[in-house]
């Protein structure tokens, strides 16, 4: 018997920044010299590494993100596993993030984490020409609210919301919204709380003596955890019945909580912040019978084998588009017409805007006025929200001070 390496996934990341804002579906599209590292780095989770070494697999970091490989019998006919997947697993990754400033150009909340973090998976189900782990955009809906920024997919195109609509229409109004074509991309829907190892339950409509079983799942609806506990005899119905639950020897990943075989809160992603650090993101990808191999899946059981089906995962990001203020110390000398005419608006004497939102690229074009003043492009760490009095958010600048 032959063993050779073999790769059995590749988890991509792409951000809209470096690639533009083109429909690219195929990693053959970008170019060579593309490479995330400055922004982002991918490292399996302890018990992942564990489990890599136990199914003779190995992970290796590229420009693009990460790959990971699996050792398979070279002489056989097909991609057959040395040591066969033959049960449930999810494979972990942290999505670290590596520059300070990467939500001045990327667009997602301003307002960071803040007890949530980003969760991939490809039971995502959200195949759209690629194997995306992110969730898919939502649909645009009428009487819907729509913050600046806001991704949504209408009529096989994807829309970005230029402006804080306070109640969608039919269709998107081309004003408003900025029209991309489809694909598919990293939102605030793909935010979870985050939990620690030390889980506090609180909450009432609980008897005296009243027995109370919590059940901790994964993915796969498995049980993780199970505790049984008795109320205090004394307590009422109207009492809050208080109880720790420690996590500690459970692995970082998404679980859900029953209590009494019902389903208590929403989602979360267990981290403990001690053993695993700060992370952006948490990717999971999992394998289990009932995933569609053909799609989703990186191994296809055929009896008593597993058959490596190399999968191209992808995670990707949208650039942020920003209005450009120009902000001079002298008077600039333009007039409201002039600056119309050139897709810009009139602030005052030593100041002027972009009428719509510009991208930021790492590879941006510079504006003009006419044919002979070329504006610079902003810097990526000037950029400053406007907010209304209900605290949304009407424009976000990037500052150009001259």
């Amino acid at each position: 018997m032959k063993l050779i390496y073999r790769k059995l996934f590749d988890l991509h990341i792409w951000h809209n920044f470096y690639l533009g804002n083109e429909s690219l579906l195929s990693p053959d599209e970008i170019a060579a010299s593309y490479d995330v590292r400055n922004d982002f780095s991918i490292s399996p989770t302890a018990e992942t590494r564990q489990l890599m070494a136990n199914y003779r697999m190995r992970f290796k970091s590229s420009p693009k993100g990460g790959s990971v490989y699996i050792e398979i019998d070279a002489n056989a006919s097909e991609n057959e596993t040395f040591i066969p997947i033959d049960q449930p697993i999810s494979l972990r990754f942290f999505l670290i993030q590596k520059g300070k400033g990467l939500l001045n150009y990327t667009l997602l909340p301003l307002s960071g984490l803040s007890g949530q973090m980003y969760y991939f998976s490809n039971l995502a189900n959200n195949n759209e020409g690629a194997l995306f782990l992110s969730q898919p955009l939502a649909i645009y809906s009428n009487g819907n609210t729509y913050p600046l920024g806001s991704l949504v997919k209408h009529s096989g195109q994807i829309y970005e919301a230029i402006i804080h609509e306070a109640s969608g229409g039919v269709n998107p109004d081309p004003s408003d919204w900025i029209e991309y074509a489809d694909t598919q991309y990293v939102t605030a829907s793909d935010l979870y709380s985050t939990q620690s190892p030390i889980y506090s339950f609180s909450d009432t409509g609980f008897g005296p003596s009243q027995s109370v079983e919590f059940v901790l799942k994964d993915i796969h609806d498995q049980p993780v955890y199970a505790k049984e506990v008795e109320t205090p005899a004394d307590l009422t119905p109207a009492d809050t019945f208080n109880h720790q639950l420690s996590f500690k020897e459970i692995p970082a990943g998404k679980y859900t909580l029953e209590v009494d075989g019902n389903l208590y809160g929403d989602a979360f992603c267990l981290i403990d912040p001690l053993r695993d650090g700060q992370a952006f993101g948490l990717i999971e990808i999992a394998h289990h019978s009932s995933i569609d191999h053909t799609n989703y899946g990186f191994v296809e059981i055929s009896g008593a084998a597993s058959i490596a089906s190399t999968k191209d995962y992808i995670i990707r990001f949208k650039n942020r588009s920003t209005r450009w203020k120009y902000i001079y110390a002298d008077e600039h000398g333009y007039d409201a017409p002039t600056l119309i005419a050139n897709d810009f608006e009139l602030l005052d004497l030593n100041s002027f805007v972009s009428a719509n939102p510009l991208p930021l690229l790492k590879k941006a074009t510079n504006p003009t006025i006419g044919l002979e003043t070329l504006l610079p492009i902003p810097e990526l760490n000037l950029i400053k929200p406007e907010l209304d009095t209900a605290q949304n958010t009407l424009n976000i600048y990037s500052e150009i001070y001259l």
